[in-house]
């Protein structure tokens, strides 16, 4: 199917339709077929959103409106030209060409940086004022907290992902978790500091009463051995004693002392 010859709506659903029934007639299972028109789909959204995002960085007014708010916020930064990012999205893998923006070095005392930092000091100011973090979209940083949140293991995570659609190594899964968090972390910093914004915050727990208990639950843990003879293939056996992890539950009390159920802090 050629998605760039849709331009229709209409016309679209109705290949799709077409698609589906020739394919169910042939003696296909729904099962093969929802998987089918799934991926179709992700190719659609991803050829949509690519060509969107594409035909606004390309316009000139857009992006000198983008870089004046961006200059606000940044603060003094210098333009490196233009760069091909890869993004991840919701829809799979897209290729944009967008701004490059570095720190002023200008003035610093000090030898000249001949190596990148090992964060790097550049950022996308565009795809920054989207909320594009880590080459990620923001539906890609919701789905990857949430399954985070779900999953036991990055292995899982990743797992959960694929068959969302998001193909993600554990390891970048469990860079970008740790990204997130504190990027968090550092927001929510920044609004308790500002008297105007955390007297707004309603998960605060000035003038609540707050219960802090410890609980423990249950797990198996694996603990490799360095002692005794190695296996045929050159291993080491290992134990699987029970553990006990502890962790705190703290929520708040009403004022006839019953346990707020929308008051649960963690």
């Amino acid at each position: 199917m050629n998605f760039t010859s849709m331009n229709d709506t209409s016309c679209i659903i109705d290949n799709f339709v077409h698609l589906i029934k020739m394919n169910l007639k042939c003696g296909d299972s729904l099962l093969d077929v929802e998987r089918e028109l799934f991926k179709w789909l992700l190719k659609l959204g991803q050829y949509t959103l690519e060509k969107a995002m594409r035909s606004l960085l390309s316009d000139p007014e857009f992006v000198t409106q983008t870089h004046k708010k961006a200059k606000k916020i940044t603060g003094p930064m210098r333009c490196k030209g233009s760069a091909q990012v890869h993004l991840t999205t919701v829809f799979g893998m897209i290729k944009v060409c967008t701004s490059h923006w570095v720190e002023k070095l200008t003035g610093r005392r000090g030898i000249k940086r001949r190596k990148r930092r090992q964060s790097g000091s550049g950022v996308y100011p565009i795809l920054w004022m989207w909320g594009i973090y880590d080459r990620c979209t923001p539906a890609v940083q919701a789905e990857i907290a949430r399954a985070m949140v779900i999953c036991s293991s990055c292995e899982e995570a990743s797992d959960l992902l694929a068959a969302r659609g998001i193909q993600l190594h554990p390891k970048s899964i469990c860079r970008l978790s740790y990204s997130l968090g504190r990027r968090s972390l550092n927001s929510r910093t920044r609004r308790l500091s500002v008297p105007e914004l955390a007297s707004k915050e309603k998960d605060t727990l000035m003038g609540k009463r707050v219960v802090v208990a410890i609980d423990g639950g249950r797990y198996r843990a694996r603990i490799k051995t360095t002692v005794g003879r190695k296996t045929q293939k050159g291993r080491r056996g290992f134990s699987t004693p029970w553990k006990e992890p502890k962790g705190f539950i703290i929520y708040t009390l009403d004022s006839e002392g019953i346990p707020n159920r929308h008051g649960v802090v963690a």
